[in-house]
């Protein structure tokens, strides 16, 4: 569902949906039997004619029309997430284990690089899984004998998908779950070579219990606990847009050349000019700018040329981005106790002969900017 709060959000929102238009409908408080909902699934048992459920779906429909609700009725049988609910002749309901026609074998394969204990414990939660749900014990070796396949398909040991199935069949014979004494967490990014650690760790760490008996949590080893680590999709997948922190990065397919450029990445870039050289307005004299520089760079000496031609030399510590917005903003407020503003904005200067429409042309859309290393 996308973010992390989106099944919270999701809800809420449905849980006041309900309070306020479903619990108190006639036709629901008439009919309905059983209403469960999991997120935006819902199953519902409804005892009235099949007109009345259309109508109460409409219902629904028209309250929000941004809602969307589809429908899926049988008097037989339904499915509900993973669960078959299935009616039989005599009016009893019972459940079965539910896969899509499109469901892939997606199972974690055994040779997959995650812990040992991660790829033991599957089996058994799926097979409890199926115990759980499949409501008739005719069918409960059928079906788990299907689950065994598709372990099996994936590369799980026979030896160990028996026995995680004598468990989840035979609770009896599952460990009892004992109260045990707490352990200090030793957490890692798991990689084959720990089982080489685990072992140093259980070597000498009688040697930290001789050593300070007084400190409870040496007492016991510590218990080892792994954590996923970052897999082919964490370095191909960027989940986020970043933070606001810009990381200057090559945005260009040749070789870097001295110059002013734009970065390509901000609203600034139409006005920073593509030049290597700054040219004196009076003296015709060029400088030659020493460096790569684009709306990225910081600390450096930079000019802003006037549509008239003349030029504003400054220099910032901030990115040039930063730097250029800041000058636009005060040009267009006037601000004329700066130094810029006080220079382009007439009439405060009266020798300073530019129309004050390119001026504007400059705060609002394009002009020119060009940045030498300081």
């Amino acid at each position: 569902m996308g973010a992390n709060v989106a099944p919270a959000y999701a809800n809420i929102y449905m849980d006041n949906y309900e309070n306020a238009y479903v619990y108190n409908n006639i036709l629901f408080r008439t009919h309905s039997r059983c209403w469960l909902r999991f997120i935006d699934d819902i199953f519902c048992l409804w005892t009235g004619p099949h007109d009345t459920l259309l109508s109460f779906t409409e219902y629904l429909i028209s309250i929000r029309p941004e809602l969307q609700f589809t429908l899926n009725s049988s008097p037989m049988q339904i499915s509900f997430l993973d669960t078959l609910v299935i009616r039989e002749p005599n009016g009893s309901l019972v459940t079965d284990i539910f896969s899509k026609p499109t469901d892939s074998n997606s199972l974690l394969h055994y040779q997959s690089c995650h812990p040992i204990s991660t790829k033991q414990s599957l089996p058994r939660s799926q097979f409890k899984r199926v115990a759980r749900i499949v409501s008739k014990p005719s069918l409960l070796p059928e079906r788990l004998e299907e689950m065994s396949q598709k372990f099996m398909a994936r590369d799980y040991p026979v030896s160990l998908l028996n026995k995680e199935k004598r468990l989840a069949t035979n609770p009896s014979v599952s460990p009892n779950s004992q109260s045990r004494p707490e352990r200090v967490p030793f957490v890692h990014s798991h990689h084959p070579v720990m089982p080489v650690v685990y072992d140093a760790i259980r070597k000498h760490w009688p040697l930290l219990k001789q050593a300070y008996p007084h400190i409870q949590a040496f007492s016991t080893p510590p218990l080892l606990c792994k954590r996923r680590p970052n897999n082919i999709r964490d370095k191909v997948v960027k989940a986020d847009i970043g933070s606001f922190t810009r990381v200057p990065r090559q945005t260009f397919l040749s070789t870097e050349r001295n110059g002013t450029f734009p970065c390509l990445r901000c609203a600034c870039c139409s006005n920073v000019i593509k030049s290597g050289t700054i040219t004196h307005p009076h003296s015709g004299k060029q400088f030659r700018i020493n460096g790569f520089f684009t709306c990225d760079s910081n600390n450096v000496i930079y000019v802003v040329k006037c549509p008239c031609g003349l030029l504003y030399v400054g220099e910032t510590t901030q990115h040039i981005r930063d730097r250029i917005a800041s000058h636009k903003s005060t040009i267009r407020c006037k601000k004329t106790w700066l130094p810029l503003p006080t220079i382009l904005c007439p009439p405060t200067t009266p020798s300073h002969n530019c129309d004050s429409k390119y001026l504007s042309r400059w705060t609002d859309h394009a002009g020119a900017a060009t940045t030498s290393n300081s």
